[in-house]
């Protein structure tokens, strides 16, 4: 008998290191999630930024820098989101517990 409770009791602690390691994944994952949601909102207002000085009525030529940096905040907001979509669908596995 007392070798079933301390099976019982092995199995028990098996469980909570397991769900335990599985709620560190979880809040690594969720950290960084949230670091990705702020670097892309940073990008955003930076491409806000570059089409503000792009368009903005007293410019007549729009040198080839503000082009690039355009063309590398979308590129950056692009991988971000793809980068924010895989964390998403990592966490939602990992509490499915897949």
């Amino acid at each position: 008998m007392a070798q079933n409770q301390n099976s019982n009791q092995s199995s028990a602690a098996e469980g909570i290191k397991k769900s335990l390691g599985l709620a560190a994944d979880v809040a690594s994952l969720r950290f960084k999630l949230g670091k990705a949601k702020s670097r892309r909102k940073a990008a955003y207002t930076r491409l806000g930024e570059l089409s503000y000085t792009k368009y903005r009525p007293r410019t007549t030529d729009v040198s080839e820098d503000i082009e690039n940096a355009i063309a590398a905040a979308v590129a950056e907001i692009t991988d971000l989101t793809h980068e924010i979509t895989e964390l998403e669908l990592r966490i939602k596995l990992l509490k499915a517990g897949a």
